[in-house]
């Protein structure tokens, strides 16, 4: 394998875009199930508060009202979420380049330089035009093609990464395994108990 690889570039709000956009694919965040679960419980009070009182109409209208506006997809927000933590991260509109080892990938740009070593990374995700090499569920750093200067030094770090990092996320990383957000709980039962008290109130 031809080692080691450079390469070269500028970050655009759209690579930080599409780079969140896999992460949220790779990952979903665990925190989801519990904001379905909650919308879940709450219609299902409309429905019994409706049946039991039809003159509470207005109030199923209104919180029908505020589960539409919660809804609205993550993946709308998303391009000016991105664009808000691009122009906040000098680093990623700096032009960098760095060398990729056996050993390390090292990065330099204007604000300093950044050495990793592989055994720091514990999950990746290679797309035809990105990867994605994470730290922590949370952390990641991510390579578009446009870097790399050649077909074959975008295929062999492809290939490095495929055989050196796992494809598989670490367990606890797992959505079905991943801990609740403790505020996420309290907001699920205080939902519940506003829509009891307020559907079946007198």
């Amino acid at each position: 394998m031809n080692m080691p690889i450079s390469f070269a570039g500028t970050y655009a709000p759209a690579d930080l875009r599409h780079a969140l956009a896999i992460r949220r694919k790779a990952l979903p965040n665990p925190n989801n199930l519990l904001f379905w679960l909650t919308t879940l419980s709450f219609v299902l009070i409309l429905i019994i508060g409706i049946i039991l009182n039809p003159g509470r109409l207005w109030a199923a209208l209104i919180f029908a009202a505020i589960l539409l506006l919660l809804q609205i997809p993550s993946s709308r927000l998303s391009p000016f979420l991105a664009l808000e933590e691009w122009r906040g991260a000098p680093f990623l509109h700096l032009p960098q380049h760095g060398t990729i080892s056996e050993e390390t990938i090292e990065i330099h740009h204007q604000l300093g330089m950044s050495r990793y070593q592989w055994a720091g990374y514990h999950y990746q995700v290679v797309t035809p035009d990105m990867i994605l090499l994470f730290q922590g569920v949370t952390t990641f750093q991510f390579y578009p093609r446009s870097f790399f200067a050649t077909d074959e030094a975008w295929q062999t770090f492809t290939t490095f990464v495929q055989q050196r990092i796992s494809a598989d996320p670490p367990a606890q990383w797992r959505p079905i395994f991943a801990r609740l957000n403790t505020l996420w709980l309290f907001a699920f039962f205080l939902t519940l108990f506003i829509g009891l008290a307020v559907v079946f109130s007198i």
